[in-house]
Order: C-alpha cells, then sequence, then structure tokens
C-alpha cells in the first residue's frame, strides 16, 4: 500500500464512529468487531453488533471473522479470503488496512448515498496534493543544503588554490637560490 492509500484509509475510519479508540489498527482490528461496526454504519440492516463480542483467543476471533463473513460480506457480495482472514486475526502488519481499503472503495462503488464519492474525490485529490507540496518542500530544503555544500566546496577549492599557488612559488624561489 502507499501512502496515499493508507492516508485514506484512516481518514475514512476517523469519520466512522466506533465503539473502541485505535491505537494499533493490527491489533484493535483483529477480532473483527471494529469491522462489523464500519459495515453496520453502511449496511445497518445487515450487522448486528451482539454477534461480534470483544474477544482475545485466535479461536474466537477466528469465529467473528467467520460469521461476519457468512452473516454479512456474503450478503454484500464483498469477498475476503481464509488468507486475509488469517493475516488480519494473526495482526499482520497493514493487513487491515489493505482489506478496510478494499472495503471503502467497495462501499464507495456500491453505495453512493453512504459516501459521497466527489468529496471523497475531493479530499484524495487534496491529499496528493498535500503529498506533493510536501515532497517540492523537501526538494527544495535538499537542494538549499546542496546549494550550501557547493559553496562550502568551492571555498574549500579556492583556498587550497590559493595554497598551491603560494606554495608554487616558494619552490621557484627556492629554485632561483640553488
Amino acid at each position: 500500500m502507499n501512502d496515499l492509500q493508507l492516508l485514506t484509509v484512516y481518514e475514512w475510519i476517523d469519520t466512522i464512529p466506533l465503539t473502541r479508540e485505535k491505537k494499533n489498527m493490527a491489533r484493535d482490528f483483529c477480532d473483527g468487531v471494529l469491522t462489523a461496526e464500519i459495515i453496520k454504519h453502511y449496511y445497518p440492516k445487515y450487522v448486528d453488533l451482539h454477534n461480534y463480542p470483544n474477544v482475545s483467543s485466535t479461536r474466537q476471533k477466528l469465529s467473528n471473522w467467520h460469521t461476519l463473513k457468512m452473516k454479512v460480506l456474503k450478503k454484500i457480495n464483498f469477498i475476503i479470503t481464509e488468507d486475509e482472514v488469517n493475516e488480519i486475526v494473526n495482526a499482520k502488519p497493514k493487513a487491515i488496512e489493505k482489506l478496510l481499503y478494499r472495503l471503502y472503495n467497495f462501499i464507495v462503488k456500491h453505495d453512493k448515498n453512504s459516501i459521497s464519492l466527489a468529496k471523497m474525490n475531493a479530499i484524495n485529490e487534496s491529499q496528493e496534493l498535500n503529498l506533493v507540496k510536501n515532497e517540492i518542500s523537501s526538494i527544495n530544503k535538499e537542494y538549499e543544503e546542496l546549494l550550501k555544500r557547493k559553496d562550502f566546496l568551492e571555498n574549500q577549492i579556492s583556498v587550497f588554490e590559493k595554497g598551491n599557488l603560494e606554495l608554487q612559488k616558494k619552490i621557484q624561489e627556492l629554485e632561483k637560490k640553488k
């Protein structure tokens, strides 16, 4: 995933009221509860949150995800593989972000009333613009540093050349004395 995709996921998730604070995405989403809450936000008639208890064992997490797959995701035609579930349950870095990015795009595509596509596109364009501005700023800083380095090196070369000329003069004077 690139930075823009991650930013899209994080900003999107921040717009949805969730019952738990997000501190570590991989751990916070591994039991399927927050994902169920996100889906309920857009498809309230399909999700009964009492089916998704906060759990800590791998077996219980897999059970939550299986319930979500069979009772909800199947109805809205959103596919998640067992490999994806296993990576999420085991809190593999960026696994949940990849799934949430797919879910975000699915919702945008299939439920235009839930997310204003124009609004989200404007946010994405704004994010891209900010990334470009940050990159330009970074390049300008690097350029300024390179100019300073160039000036320093030119100064060093000048000092060296002056010293070299003085040495050549001394050598010539010594050769004349011989």
